[in-house]
């Protein structure tokens, strides 16, 4: 139990800050998201960016687009593709 209990000390430190950032950003993202009409400055971002990958798309004669993302990266791309992008009637195809 005394190695147990040692590295669980060592390691709740480290983890604590890991979780707190974690769940700040969660929570940033969600005050600060804005509506499907009026998105926020994360979602506008990204669909800025698609926007721009969709004319690249065009001009090579519609190759797929792809999209990696990291942990709280990949949330995004969904909120944006399925709550943000079907609300804006320009960004329809």
């Amino acid at each position: 139990t005394f190695a147990a209990t040692r590295v669980m000390m060592e390691m709740k430190q480290p983890l604590g800050q890991f979780v707190t950032r974690f769940i700040g950003d969660v929570f940033t993202y969600l005050t600060r998201r804005g509506e499907a009409v009026h998105p926020g400055p994360i979602p506008q971002c990204v669909i800025n960016e698609l926007i721009a990958c969709r004319e690249i798309q065009r001009a090579r004669g519609g190759e797929p687009i792809v999209v990696l993302t990291h942990s709280m990266g990949g949330q995004i791309m969904y909120d944006v593709v399925t709550h943000f992008l079907p609300q804006l009637p320009e960004l329809e195809d």
